[in-house]
């Protein structure tokens, strides 16, 4: 019952949040005290160095199953989304992508080791240092940023990627079609929203909010050059 009141209480703040731009900023600042995290300062670690060893700083708390080390059991270093969305685009190899908010860097994995050039941005501080961990324990050669994606959305130059993934992300945004619109314009001519039920990791299930989505890039993007829809 209190989780049920919780989940209500958030969606009212946000539906608030959107239409008056004093509480949108007392929300968006609430955000990001939440995503910051006090026990990282002046901890020493009494373990022996291995490459297992950095995952003990968030003990317990891991939601992806990193392949090769004790963690959360999601399998999202395995997502049948990521090998569905490939196969819709063909390949990730030689592609240059942009993902925001990459959690735990499940995704990114995929589809560096797909071939494709990744850069990720996350600006929850306890997922970046996850994703870093993961980097090293993994060996990759993404590159993860740290900080709010919107205004490095807003200063990119056109063209700058291929594609942009941005999967549990959408439904946070305050203004939704301003995030698509800028990644419409980063992305090298090709948009592809993908809207995934959460309800489900198993399969790709599309759902009323993506033909209302279909819907608004239309529209939105009536003059942009030969947009495409995925999902």
């Amino acid at each position: 019952m209190r989780s049920i009141w919780k989940e209500s209480a958030i969606k009212s703040a946000l539906k608030t949040a959107a239409i008056l731009p004093g509480i949108r900023r007392v929300v968006q600042l609430g955000d990001q005290l939440w995503g910051r995290s006090p026990q990282f300062r002046d901890v020493y670690c009494r373990e022996a160095p291995s490459p297992a060893t950095p995952f003990n700083i968030f003990r317990n708390s891991w939601s992806s199953a990193v392949p090769g080390f004790e963690t959360g059991s999601a399998s999202l270093f395995d997502d049948v989304r990521i090998k569905w969305l490939e196969a819709q685009l063909g390949s990730f190899s030689g592609q240059r992508v942009l993902e925001l908010g990459p959690l735990e860097g499940g995704h990114t994995c995929m589809m560096e080791r797909a071939g494709a050039s990744v850069v990720a941005i996350e600006a929850n501080q306890r997922a970046f240092l996850k994703c870093l961990i993961v980097k090293d324990a993994l060996h990759l050669k993404s590159e993860f940023l740290y900080g709010d994606f919107r205004p490095y959305l807003e200063a990119a130059q056109p063209g700058r990627f291929d594609f942009i993934l941005a999967i549990g992300v959408l439904y946070h945004m305050l203004e939704p079609l301003k995030l698509l619109h800028d990644i419409a314009r980063v992305t090298n001519f090709n948009l592809t929203p993908s809207l995934f039920s959460r309800r489900s990791m198993e399969t790709p299930q599309k759902y009323t909010d993506s033909i209302i989505c279909r819907l608004l890039l239309r529209q939105h993007f009536a003059g942009a050059a030969h947009p495409r829809v995925v999902g």
